[in-house]
């Protein structure tokens, strides 16, 4: 009896045994987080002690761009005659260079000269046009085809015209990536002129003020973050539909006015827009009348409260990264008809001339007043003109352009009616971009790795290491663009790939399902049921073990002598 209680107790230890040697592995794999490697090169690419990467970004990041500059000097067969064109150029480009590095010592000035004797009486008669009309005739003149077609994002060419006529106070930038300057013939020598005259002074300012760009030099709290995408909310607030009933056909108009801004600035950002009309849209705070006007108006120190949240509902979006940028149109009641914005009240009352503001990073508002003739009365429907529809994108688009950060540069300009922006302050813009997209890269996969190495208790699937490499190599692309190439343009397409790969990879909804089980979560859980039984095993174990020892030191019978 004793000998079989003893292999019925060596069979429940040995199963007990064989159960926590299959199971305590099965449990520990099925219970193991999924964690995919980070590519390696992440690591080996944010370390501050790998010195090529390093020297890179720093470039980079401390706005060291290659620019160049072409100076076409352009002059007549007898401008030949009265001045040296060669060395009137060279020294020109001498001085430029000059003074473009006190004006910037971190960019990288590259300034050419060359020079062009074909003035004829065509070509005078040319420079006596419109500064739009002689932008257009230098980017088509077959005989500047060359100059042109070496202009790019980071070149740009300034056309200085020799001749008879009337000097410019400055250099006049046109829509592309063109500036020019007319001059009269030097009456000295070149040195003389140089020496003399502010003419290399005026193409540094030019310099200064469309190339490197009041944007890049300062920044502002007026614009919106830097993004790869944008929404566009255009929203129609009438006050009172008992007095008005607006009929506007917002999509025809925004395709018409605001498709040509966006389809100029597509490379730099992705833009939707949307728009819907709210009625009932009153006021927080009733207006105050001029009497003496006749006019209502709202004071600007009241404008920061004119947004009323609690009633009017002005996100169309869902919940996303992407800034949303707002623009309001409000037509007041009639019993507030004409509302005006005013800038100043003392001593006088002085009116805007727009109706308009901008609510830094949010978005603009114009107030609409309509007409107060009969026909209004009769219907209540109210028409948007074309001319107040085009007054109305226009005010849009000089909030946009504030919102995104390009600003009015300093100087004369030819200014683009079909776009709303010139050719050379999207390059600003893009360069501007390519900064922020870089530096909210690295960022970002600094933040991704630190945070899977520190919670270890955090899912990473295989997806995530694919858009971390993806975006690594993307990066080396965009540095290698900007470094090697001075591709902007292809540089900036592959800074927006790089940067929507690292927050994909960030935002990814699958890392944070295990996030609110820590460790000690797990300790907690199975600490209640497995305990008391792994007590209870144990001891079992432990009795086992010193029964087997006992019966080891026990002395073994002698046999017996027969």
């Amino acid at each position: 009896m004793g000998k079989r209680a003893d292999d019925l107790r060596q069979a429940i230890f040995a199963s007990l045994l064989i159960c926590i040697a299959i199971g305590v592995p099965i449990w520990w794999k099925t219970t193991e987080i999924h964690r995919a490697s980070l590519p390696a090169e992440i690591s080996a690419f944010l370390n501050p002690n790998q010195e090529g990467n390093q020297n890179k970004i720093n470039q980079l990041l401390n706005q060291q761009w290659h620019l160049s500059v072409d100076l076409v000097f352009i002059g007549s067969s007898e401008t030949t005659k009265q001045i040296d064109m060669k060395q009137l150029s060279e020294l020109s480009k001498d001085r430029v260079n000059s003074e473009t590095k006190k004006l910037d010592a971190s960019n990288k000035f590259i300034i050419t000269s060359q020079n062009f004797h074909k003035i004829t009486e065509e070509v005078a008669s040319k420079l006596s046009k419109s500064n739009d009309e002689i932008d257009e005739w230098i980017n088509q003149e077959p005989q500047f085809k060359e100059v042109i077609s070496r202009t790019k994002n980071g070149r740009y060419a300034f056309f200085i015209f020799l001749s008879n006529s009337a000097s410019d106070e400055e250099v006049i930038m046109g829509k592309y990536r063109t500036g020019f300057i007319r001059i009269q013939v030097p009456t000295q020598s070149s040195q003389e002129f140089i020496s003399s005259s502010n003419l290399p002074t005026k193409l540094t300012n030019a310099i200064k003020n469309y190339i490197l760009g009041p944007s890049l030099q300062k920044e502002t709290y007026y614009h919106v973050r830097e993004a790869t995408q944008y929404r566009i909310s255009v929203s129609l607030l009438n006050s009172n539909p008992f007095d008005f009933i607006p009929v506007w056909n917002f999509e025809e108009d925004l395709n018409v006015y605001l498709q040509p801004f966006i389809d100029r600035i597509s490379r730099v950002a992705d833009f939707t827009y949307d728009s819907q009309v709210i009625q009932f849209a009153t006021l927080s705070k009733a207006p105050l009348y001029d009497k003496q006007q006749k006019k209502y108006y709202l004071a600007s120190n009241s404008l920061p409260t004119f947004i009323n949240p609690t009633e009017w509902k002005l996100d169309l979006t869902d919940s996303t990264t992407q800034p949303l940028l707002n623009f309001i149109v409000f037509i007041p009641g009639r019993n507030e008809t004409p509302l005006h914005i005013v800038s100043s009240v003392t001593p006088s009352i002085v009116y805007s001339a727009t109706d308009s503001f901008t609510i830094p990073q949010w978005g603009g508002v114009i107030i609409f007043n309509p007409s107060l003739d009969n026909s209004t009365k009769q219907t209540n429907q109210i028409y948007f003109s074309k001319q107040n529809t085009q007054r109305i994108m226009q005010l849009f688009i000089g909030q946009l352009r504030e919102l995104l950060g390009i600003h009015q540069s300093e100087g004369s300009k030819c200014w683009d009616n079909v776009h709303g922006l010139s050719v050379w302050e999207v390059d600003i813009l893009t360069r501007r971009h390519l900064i922020s997209h870089v530096k909210t890269t690295i960022s970002t996969l600094s933040s991704l790795y630190s945070l899977v190495y520190n919670l270890t208790n955090m899912v990473v699937k295989d997806n995530i290491g694919d858009l971390c490499r993806d975006s690594i190599d993307s990066l080396h692309k965009t540095l290698s663009s900007i470094i090697s190439d001075s591709d902007y343009d292809n540089a900036i397409k592959y800074a927006r790939i790089s940067l929507d790969k690292a927050e994909q990879a960030f935002f990814d909804p699958n890392m944070l399902s295990l996030l609110y089980f820590p460790e000690e979560h797990k300790y907690a859980i199975y600490a209640l049921p497995f305990f008391p039984i792994a007590v209870q095993v144990f001891k079992a174990i432990y009795e086992e073990i010193k029964v087997r020892r006992q019966k080891s030191l026990q002395p073994k019978p002698k046999p017996k002598l027969e």
